[in-house]
C-alpha cells in the first residue's frame, strides 16, 4: 500500500438539524479518523449549513475543503433512513446502538453548541465502527458499497472504490482504534471559526506524508 490509497469523505446527514462529519483514511499508516464539523462553521461569509442548504452538495465539499485547507475527495449526503440502514448494516448485530438510536443521539440538540454536537457525532460514529469490528466490516464492505451508493447523494464511483478497496479492507482488519479529532476554535458573531493551529495540527497528523 502507498499514500495513493489515502482518501477523505465529507458525510452530511440530511434533515433538521443537519450534521457534518469528515472521515480521513490513511491506510498505509493504519489511521482512520472522524472529525465533527459544526453546522455553524464559517469562513466569515457563510456557514456550512447555509452552503449545504442553499448550494449543491459539491460546493459544500469545496467550501469545507477551503476552510480546512486540505483535500476532500468525495461527499456523501445521507437521508435519515439511509443513515439508519447504514448503521444497522455496519453494526451487524455486534452490540452498540441501533441505527435509530444513533440517529437520535446524533441529532439531539439539547447537549449544547453545534460544536459539541458535531464532536459527539464523530464520537458515536467512531464507536459504531469499533463495535462492529474491523474484520466484520472488511468482509461485508463489497456487498454494502453498491447499496450505500444507490441510497445516497454522493460523487463516489465504483471505480473510486475499486482502486482503494484492498487498502480499505486491510486498514479495517488491522484497525485497533478509530480516532476522533476535535477542532479547536472559537465562536464569533459569524459562527464557529477553527483556529489555524488546530487546522495545522490536523493536517500534520492525517495529511502530511
Amino acid at each position: 500500500m502507498t499514500h495513493k490509497a489515502d482518501h477523505s469523505i465529507l458525510f452530511m446527514l440530511e434533515g433538521e438539524p443537519a450534521t457534518f462529519v469528515l472521515m480521513r483514511s490513511v491506510p498505509v499508516e493504519g489511521k482512520l479518523v472522524f472529525a465533527g464539523l459544526p453546522s455553524d462553521l464559517t469562513d466569515g461569509h457563510n456557514t456550512l449549513l447555509e452552503m449545504y442548504t442553499n448550494e449543491k452538495r459539491s460546493l459544500t465539499q469545496s467550501y469545507t475543503q477551503n476552510i480546512i485547507k486540505a483535500d476532500i475527495d468525495w461527499y456523501m449526503s445521507l437521508p435519515r433512513d439511509s443513515f439508519v440502514q447504514l448503521c444497522d448494516m455496519a453494526a451487524g448485530g455486534n452490540g452498540g446502538f441501533s441505527g435509530q438510536e444513533l440517529l437520535s443521539r446524533i441529532t439531539d440538540t439539547s447537549a449544547g453548541s453545534e460544536k459539541q454536537r458535531a464532536d459527539n457525532a464523530a464520537e458515536l460514529i467512531s464507536g459504531m465502527v469499533e463495535s462492529a469490528g474491523g474484520s466484520y466490516l472488511a468482509d461485508n464492505i463489497d456487498g454494502a458499497f453498491p447499496i450505500l451508493i444507490r441510497s445516497t447523494d454522493n460523487n463516489i464511483s465504483q471505480k473510486n472504490y475499486d482502486a482503494r478497496s484492498y487498502a480499505i479492507k486491510e486498514l479495517l482488519r488491522d484497525l485497533d482504534h478509530a480516532s476522533v479529532y476535535s477542532f479547536d476554535g472559537e465562536y464569533t458573531d459569524d459562527g464557529f471559526v477553527i483556529s489555524k493551529d488546530s487546522l495545522a495540527d490536523f493536517r500534520e497528523k492525517y495529511y502530511d506524508e
